[in-house]
């Protein structure tokens, strides 16, 4: 691209791996009559003055939601192509997701029905309420961070319709999940949930039944899912059967500084 002042510039991708494919703005030189150089003779740089472009207010995309009247923003995609009544929409606030039946309950890589964001570049603290409705057992609902191995933390209900705590994950070769740490009951059926993310893309999972922030499980290193990277994801579901499985409900979704 070329500025009013004449200058050129350059948008790439570097691949960055669980942060996925980062765009980096580069100078551009083109002399007449050859191929256009790059940043420094053909190599990128760190740092170089700015555009010379109006001052502009800084900007970034969004990433917290309050998932007004049950519709979530711009941040978000299905990991596949979306169906009706996967997500509900209502005169209140908050995710309301159906708990989608599925034979690949027992697997997030291989759901549609998974709803995602970026994982963040920088040391972040991740947050969200959520509430299980989901009446089948099996039925649950949580946080993950989604990648070619992946971990997250949420609600199940048991089969004696005791809703529970529970954190699990998968390796990369793994078809499917295990318990990173024990179940916990979660009496109300509701909890906080928090994922810190550290340099390294590594993660560390806590929750809050209400009696304050608790950790559970082991440190989490975030790997790359295709080329997009790690991803946060939102998620409910059940196993394969017959009839209506419940919701759950996602509210004050944030990502703050660390």
């Amino acid at each position: 691209m070329r500025t009013a002042a004449g200058e050129d510039w350059f948008l790439h991708f570097q691949q960055r791996g669980a942060y996925g494919r980062v765009v980096h703005l580069q100078p551009m030189t083109w002399p007449e009559g050859g191929w256009p150089v790059l940043g420094d003779d053909g190599a990128p740089v760190t740092e170089h003055a700015r555009p010379g472009l109006p001052p502009q207010p800084p900007a970034a995309p969004a990433t917290d939601d309050d998932f007004p009247g049950g519709r979530f923003g711009r941040q978000w995609s299905w990991t596949a192509n979306p169906r009706d009544g996967w997500a509900t929409r209502h005169s209140g606030d908050g995710l309301r997701l159906a708990c989608v039946r599925s034979a690949d309950a027992h697997d997030l890589r291989r759901l549609p029905n998974v709803l995602t964001q970026r994982l963040p570049g920088v040391p972040s603290v991740v947050e969200v309420d959520l509430r299980l409705d989901g009446e089948e057992p099996g039925a649950r609902a949580g946080l993950a961070v989604l990648g070619d191995a992946y971990r997250w933390i949420g609600l199940q209900r048991d089969t004696e319709g005791i809703v529970r705590l529970v954190h699990r994950f998968a390796e990369t070769v793994a078809e499917a999940e295990r318990d990173a740490d024990r179940p916990r009951p979660a009496p109300e059926g509701r909890v906080r949930l928090r994922i810190e993310t550290v340099p390294g893309a590594r993660c560390r999972f806590s929750y809050d039944l209400g009696e304050g922030f608790r950790p559970t499980g082991r440190e989490f290193a975030a790997t790359p899912w295709r080329w997009v990277g790690a991803l946060l994801g939102l998620f409910a579901l059940a196993p394969a059967g017959e009839g209506h499985a419940g919701t759950a409900t996602f509210t004050r979704f944030r990502i703050g500084p660390r």
